[in-house]
């Protein structure tokens, strides 16, 4: 891989990454048979933290904690990561995993109004407009294979990836000043936290038995998604820009539903895979380079 470019090493880790995260509305679902999603994103991320913490000590990197280390934007993207994945776990059990690995992709959408309308600090074009109407346009397709009738888990994803266009601003800001492996570290731990007290506010926690039938599902989603998912996308975010990192992976909703096909017997909808198409759209508009 040393004799790739920076842009083609990004590339090819986020292609990696990509199959990766596309598992996870189904280990997901396997690990709610016995915990709540809260519980299953917290312990997922605890353990998770808990890696980060061998790399982190094994690495030598306690200076970081004194010098180089950015508390302000790592416990917001902490805070917006709690948000995002409630929303997100609660979400996916009452939806299909397609759907969720769809409706994700207004994660494109939703970084251009963050950074481009609420933080101004790129203009708008004419193709962004298109591109965010696409975008919708997608969410219609959706929809109307249900009549229109709206699934509270559906809109539970929605926001969690509204919410998830602020953890890719923090996250960004960390990463110039903090390595990768004290951003995951920090982060997994503070996210699990947060997430666990939520899960004991809402009265969620497990029995003995309960955590026994969901362990194996929350140990793999721990190491896979939370850990070496997590990790690649943010080494990605250093080596090719955000918006050019979240369009490449807008194709990561055709392996979800291979996937969720074979593994959860979910047979694709016309309406899904038709709605993939003005996700595409909507991808490349919003994140065409400005003229």
């Amino acid at each position: 891989m040393n004799s790739l470019s920076q842009e083609r090493k990004g590339e090819l880790i986020l292609l990696i990454e990509i199959i990766i995260w596309s598992t996870l509305p189904i280990i997901s679902k396997f690990s709610f048979l016995g915990v709540s999603p809260i519980i299953s994103a917290s312990i997922s991320s605890l353990l998770a933290g808990v890696f980060f913490l061998f790399i982190f000590i094994y690495q030598k990197r306690w200076h970081e904690l004194k010098n180089n280390f950015d508390w302000k934007n790592i416990i917001l993207l902490s805070i917006a990561l709690t948000i995002t994945f409630a929303f997100l776990f609660t979400g996916t059990k009452d939806t299909t995993a397609g759907n969720t690995a769809i409706l994700s992709q207004l994660e494109v959408f939703f970084t251009f109004l963050v950074i481009s309308i609420i933080f101004r600090k790129e203009k708008i074009f004419y193709h962004h407009v298109i591109g965010a109407a696409f975008m919708i346009l997608g969410v219609i397709i959706i929809y109307y294979s249900k009549n229109f009738s709206l699934n509270l888990g559906d809109i539970f994803v929605i926001i969690s990836v509204f919410f998830g266009a602020f953890c890719s601003l923090f996250a960004k800001k960390a990463l110039e000043k903090t390595s990768v492996i004290s951003v995951m570290m920090a982060r997994s731990f503070l996210l699990g936290i947060f997430l666990f007290i939520l899960a004991i506010i809402f009265k969620q926690t497990p029995t003995f038995q309960e955590f026994k039938i969901s362990f194996p599902f929350l140990l793999l989603n721990s190491f896979l998604i939370f850990g070496v998912s997590r990790t690649l996308m943010y080494k990605v975010f250093t080596l090719i820009p955000v918006t050019k990192a979240i369009s490449l992976k807008a194709i990561y909703p055709l392996f979800t539903l291979i996937f969720s096909y074979f593994l959860l017997a979910e047979i694709p909808t016309i309406w899904q895979v038709m709605s993939i198409i003005p996700f595409f759209i909507g991808t490349f508009l919003l994140t065409r380079k400005n003229n």
